[in-house]
């Protein structure tokens, strides 16, 4: 959570993409910013934990321990780039077919499962702080340079809502 962002302030951003996202390029003028690092990671419910991978092909489980594995490097170098700033786009959500939204809340949340491991015991819920200022500045700047892009709010208001 970044906070306000002042004018000539530097900002660095790690883009994070899951499979078939498409990261944008920004451009603005209020926040001077400088992009750290980019990663694409694969759909990975097997990957959040292969030991309750229901599976008996050994090719299959194997694969799943290396993409756990090296999602957990990838986070493990994002930390090392220490950004200000997390840009994650990902084709799960809400959709807009027309514009690429941004999320207006405080608080992002959901959950994941292992694809064949049902909860329990594969329960995996999470939560993010979003930064509602930055979200709705960019959102408002793309919308000035005419690109298409939208806000969402859920379960209330702009910056209110904190589900």
């Amino acid at each position: 959570n970044m906070g306000e962002v002042s004018t000539g302030e530097r900002l660095r951003l790690v883009i994070t993409v899951t499979a078939l996202s498409v990261p944008c390029c920004l451009v603005t003028t209020s926040v001077e910013g400088k992009i750290v690092g980019a990663f694409v990671l694969p759909h990975g419910g097997i990957a959040l934990d292969p030991a309750h991978f229901n599976t008996t092909n050994q090719t299959a489980r194997q694969q799943a321990w290396e993409v756990h594995t090296a999602a957990q490097k990838v986070g493990r170098q994002i930390d090392s780039l220490r950004p200000d700033l997390l840009f994650l786009s990902t084709p799960h959500g809400v959709d807009d077919i027309n514009s690429f939204m941004l999320y207006l809340n405080t608080t992002g949340y959901g959950y994941a499962d292992t694809d064949n491991c049902a909860c329990p015991p594969c329960c995996y819920n999470v939560s993010v702080d979003l930064d509602f200022a930055v979200s709705k500045m960019l959102m408002e700047k793309l919308q000035r340079e005419g690109l298409a892009i939208s806000g969402l709010s859920a379960f209330g208001p702009p910056g209110g809502a904190d589900e």
